[in-house]
């Protein structure tokens, strides 16, 4: 008797016992009338399959089994919908017992994990249970559509970890959709200061941009120090643009290098510096000759010009020096430039003596 003479009521009784691995295909081939309908199109024959074969392998956690069948390294990927989706039902129903959460374990694609969320709703699967781990998987994996669809029912609410797995995983359209639905006791529950570290180092802009539009959410104290230590102007653009960040904080000792110009120059156009930060700033940038800089300082009303106008003509920056000179704060004695005449002859600076000879006669006038 073949595989296609015998009786279709027999095939539940015979592949309950075959293991469950990537061979089911070859087999649901073998016996379109016996087997194909149970491998391919029967998610209760799947899940029973499943929990069959973890019994059988005397294991009481399906983790344990999935681990020593070696499914997620061999067999996994190439399982049929309705196991697949029957795994799944168990794993978000059943947290490992040895490793915590593992929302990266039984990686699917993104269309693929949509069409075993469509198999799990469609059989009665409890969307919410265990406080929502489902959302918190699909967060996690940055499957968007499964979120937007988990979230259209009533009992799926975004918990901080949903959040949190969103955020650190560069997920902006899935944040977005969370923030939306967030409890305020999820969002107060949920590490936003972390989640500001991880999206400023990690460089994710657009999470950055999120996680400022929570009006409960205040970015910690460090942020702008953070943006700037990653050197990424746009993100400190952003932290300024939001107004909540305050530069008076700064460290600003480690700002005075070549390529944090450009960081410097939007902290003082930004007007909130530490009147110690803006003098700070004023002389690096005199000695650097960021005229730029030079400029914006000037703008400011505390700034100083007489206490950088030194370093500026020692370093051979004609541009800053006339900058500093020809402001009305700036106040220099007959000897003082002098002394920087000659100093400027010695280095060879002759744009720079030329414009202070010019400045003495007109002091001596």
């Amino acid at each position: 008797m073949s595989l296609q003479t015998l009786p279709p009521e027999l095939g539940p009784e015979i592949l309950i016992h075959l293991p469950v691995d990537k061979n089911l295909v070859e087999v649901g081939l073998a016996s379109k009338h016996l087997f194909y309908p149970l491998i391919f199109n029967s998610f209760p024959f799947a899940l029973k399959h499943v929990l069959h074969q973890c019994e059988a392998f005397n294991e009481e956690s399906l983790w344990q089994y999935l681990e020593i069948a070696d499914m997620e390294s061999i067999h996994w990927p190439h399982l049929p919908l309705p196991y697949q989706a029957a795994i799944y039902a168990e794993l978000i129903c059943d947290p490992p017992p040895y490793m915590g959460e593992e929302p990266s374990a039984y990686m699917l694609t993104n269309q693929r994990a949509y069409l075993v969320f469509d198999v799990l709703l469609q059989h009665g699967f409890n969307p919410s249970v265990c406080d929502n781990r489902a959302l918190g998987w699909a967060s996690y994996n940055g499957h968007t559509e499964v979120v937007e669809r988990l979230l259209t029912y009533p009992d799926v609410f975004p918990n901080s970890l949903a959040l949190e797995d969103a955020a650190c995983n560069n997920h902006a359209t899935i944040l977005r959709m969370l923030l939306a639905k967030a409890t305020d006791d999820a969002l107060s529950d949920t590490d936003f200061d972390q989640l500001f570290l991880v999206a400023i180092t990690s460089r994710y802009h657009e999470i950055v941009r999120l996680l400022l539009t929570v009006p409960s959410v205040t970015p910690p104290p460090d942020v702008l120090d953070i943006a700037c230590d990653v050197v990424d102007l746009d993100i400190l653009e952003l932290l300024l643009k939001d107004g909540r960040a305050q530069p008076s904080e700064m460290d600003f000792s480690p700002m005075f290098q070549p390529e944090r110009r450009d960081f410097v120059a939007l902290l003082l156009k930004d007007g909130r510096l530490s009147e110690q930060n803006l003098h700070a700033s004023l002389k690096a940038a005199s000695t650097c000759g960021w005229t730029e800089c030079v400029e914006l300082a000037l703008l400011d009303e505390r700034a100083d010009p007489s206490r950088s106008l030194p370093r500026a003509i020692k370093k051979g920056h004609l541009e800053v020096v006339q900058m500093l000179w020809n402001d009305s704060r700036t106040s220099v004695r007959a000897k003082e430039a002098a002394d920087w005449l000659a100093s400027a002859k010695t280095h060879s600076f002759n744009a720079i003596a030329s414009f202070l000879e010019s400045k003495l006669r007109e002091m001596e006038g």
